[in-house]
């Protein structure tokens, strides 16, 4: 079968089967999607505004809360996938940073790269993965609060 006539049917087949296709309606967020941002930028966003209270650079742990306990960045908020609602208004202790910051454990760290994409798609601004994780972090001697401080 010719390419346009697949698309095509493939469209309409959609829309007769509810799926929005040709709609707009539906949103997706893969991970071309995802601004990586480095340790160095990171630290530096982090040194401006270490407390948060600035609202400059909110850093968002998507590690387990066990996990968080024991070791964060300082100032971080530990944040569960299922707690990013997209039919709920967004969290206002996060829209109220200028930039945020999602990281998990290392870059290999699928619960950090979900919730940075469950953050786009909830339209939070300015939505980052620091890609290495706390471990980048703890190897570079930067501080960490948590239980084993």
């Amino acid at each position: 079968m010719h390419p346009i006539r697949v698309r095509f049917l493939t469209g309409i087949l959609g829309v007769a089967l509810g799926g929005g296709v040709l709609t707009g309606c539906e949103t997706h967020t893969d991970d071309s999607d995802i601004e990586l941002m480095p340790l160095a930028r990171a630290k530096r966003l982090w040194d401006r505004d270490p407390t948060g209270t600035k609202a400059i650079g909110g850093f968002v742990d998507a590690r387990s809360p066990t996990a968080y306990a024991e070791g964060h960045i300082p100032g971080a908020r530990n944040v569960a996938l299922d707690a990013i609602n997209l039919e709920r208004n967004r969290d206002p202790a996060l829209t109220r940073y200028d930039t945020l910051v999602v990281y998990g454990r290392n870059p290999g760290d699928t619960a950090a790269r979900s919730l940075t994409k469950k953050m786009l798609q909830a339209k939070y601004d300015d939505v980052y993965l620091f890609e290495g994780g706390i471990e980048e972090w703890v190897r570079a001697g930067y501080a960490v609060e948590g239980s084993s401080d």
